[in-house]
């Protein structure tokens, strides 16, 4: 929800939504200790600002996508 609120903000607001739903409701339902959701959301958004990062860089430079993960041309 993270990557895709850089990208495309409606998109990811609604993903951001769902993710808090989602979470709230296994907290609700006892399934997880709140400790656990709010551990998983700072993964979440660690790992989606990271792949942001990533990409924004690559696509500053130029890199082609295909030839960093072995595609012929």
């Amino acid at each position: 929800a993270v990557g895709l609120l850089a990208f495309v903000w409606w998109l990811g607001a609604i993903g951001i939504v769902w993710a808090l739903a989602v979470g709230l409701d296994h907290v609700y339902v006892s399934e997880h200790y709140p400790g656990d959701v709010l551990g998983g959301y700072a993964i979440g958004i660690l790992g989606g600002l990271a792949a942001v990062w990533v990409a924004r860089t690559a696509l500053a430079r130029g890199v082609p996508w295909g030839a960093r993960f072995g595609a012929r041309r």
